[in-house]
């Protein structure tokens, strides 16, 4: 549950980013994930620690 719950909020961080719906800003967090053969909690954990400093 806690990573869905990060997940949600990396979402959230790349639509105020993009300016883009959550759809597009979920494809753009799993296609990441794909290309760098990562977890996507692993990316959604990094960018929020990344902008919460």
């Amino acid at each position: 549950m806690r990573s869905r719950a990060t997940i949600d909020q990396a979402i959230g961080i790349v639509q105020a980013e993009r300016r883009c719906g959550p759809g597009d800003a979920l494809q753009l967090l799993v296609t990441l994930s794909q290309r760098t053969n990562t977890k996507l909690r692993d990316i959604a954990a990094g960018l929020v620690s990344m902008v919460a400093g």
